[in-house]
This record gives C-alpha cells, sequence and structure tokens, in this order.
C-alpha cells in the first residue's frame, strides 16, 4: 500500500481536536488521516507541534523515503522563529524548554521591517530548497501554506516566487478554511481539517 507522509507543525499533527493525545501519537481526526483515508493510503503523520518551516524542512531532510510515497506538507507561521535543537534520535525528544523559549520571544514586539523581509525570503529559500531536495530524490510530493500573518502576503513581492514551480499563490493558503477550536486558540477544528484535506485531494486528483 502507498504511503501519504505528512510533515508540518500543530495543524499537521491536529492539535486541540478531540481524540488528540501528542506525547503518543497524533489525531486520527487531522488532515492527513482525512486525506489518507479518501486515497487509501496508509498515513505517517511526522506533524511537529510548534515546528517553524526550518524545523519541518530538517524533518524532511532526515526522512527515509520509500519509493512509492507521496509526501504532503503544509507549512507553518513565516513569522515564527525557528529555535529548534538538537533531536535525540532513539527518543525523538529535544531538549526541554524548546517550545518555553520559542514562545517567550514571539511574545516580544517585532517592528523591526528588516528582520520581516529577512525572515519573509528564508521562508521562501527553504520552501523552494525542500522543493529541489524532494525533486532531487525522485519523491512526489504536494505542499501548502497553512497560516497567513501581517508578514505572509498571497503574492510576495520576491523573486524567489518566480523559482518555486508549481505553486499558485492564490491557492497556496488555507487560512480562509481556519474553523478556530477554544482550546489551544487559533487551531483549526475539525471542519477545517477536512477543508484542508479536501484541497489537497482535489489537486491530487
Amino acid at each position: 500500500m502507498p504511503r501519504l507522509v505528512a510533515f508540518g507543525c500543530s495543524f499537521t499533527v491536529g492539535q486541540g481536536l478531540p481524540d488528540i493525545h501528542p506525547i503518543i501519537r497524533p489525531s486520527n481526526l487531522a488532515w492527513p488521516a482525512v486525506l489518507g483515508e479518501k486515497l487509501g493510503y496508509e498515513v505517517v503523520n511526522n506533524g511537529i507541534p510548534g515546528a517553524g518551516n526550518s524545523e519541518i524542512a530538517a524533518s524532511i531532510f532526515r526522512y527515509n523515503f520509500r519509493e512509492d510515497d507521496l509526501c504532503v506538507i503544509l507549512w507553518s507561521h513565516f513569522t515564527r522563529f525557528d529555535h529548534f535543537t538538537y533531536r535525540d534520535d532513539l527518543t525523538g525528544n529535544s531538549q526541554w524548554g524548546r517550545n518555553e523559549f520559542k514562545n517567550m520571544l514571539a511574545r516580544e514586539p517585532i517592528e523591526e521591517d528588516w528582520w520581516k523581509e529577512h525572515n519573509r525570503v528564508k521562508n521562501w529559500l527553504t520552501i523552494h530548497h525542500t522543493s529541489l531536495y524532494l525533486r532531487d530524490k525522485n519523491v512526489r510530493f504536494l505542499q501548502m501554506l497553512g497560516i497567513v500573518d501581517p508578514y505572509t502576503h498571497p503574492k510576495p513581492d520576491l523573486e524567489i516566487m518566480n523559482m518555486v514551480e508549481g505553486i499558485d499563490p492564490t491557492e497556496f493558503i488555507i487560512d480562509r478554511a481556519l474553523d478556530a477550536i477554544e482550546s489551544p486558540p487559533g487551531h483549526p477544528g475539525m471542519g477545517s481539517q477536512k477543508l484542508i484535506a479536501q484541497i489537497f485531494y482535489d489537486r491530487i486528483t
């Protein structure tokens, strides 16, 4: 059976959904499970709660893909600080305090225009490099942005956009799909998870 191998942040894990148990397993109501059932694929959910796009890319680079895998990526915030530490290959655990440190930074006001532009370019370069990597490895893949924020625009005025083949910025954003749940706030509910899966399914079929 072919595998659907999903990567992303807490949106991909299914944070806050009724059956979530982030220490043991991702939610069976999150978009990877919904999409896998629609396609008849085995599902491997590699979502990392709190991950920024550099960490998502790093998890893709470390992954041992099979020949018939379909890699599906839901990228995270462009403004999220990519502070991630060494991950133990045996336990899968990263250094304690990783998210606490990142959340502390996120609470500080960021007003410098240079930082916004730098981070935006860095994120598009990360997405572009990951695309090239997967093509070089002959891995089938689809990707989509998960969140729009003040520093991420549907049509960024960046040369890098011309190098990311197959991406239509107007169809690359799914924040319109969000029916935010109460706890934790700002995460997609079951309706949004189904819509995310449907957007990917329509592109695949």
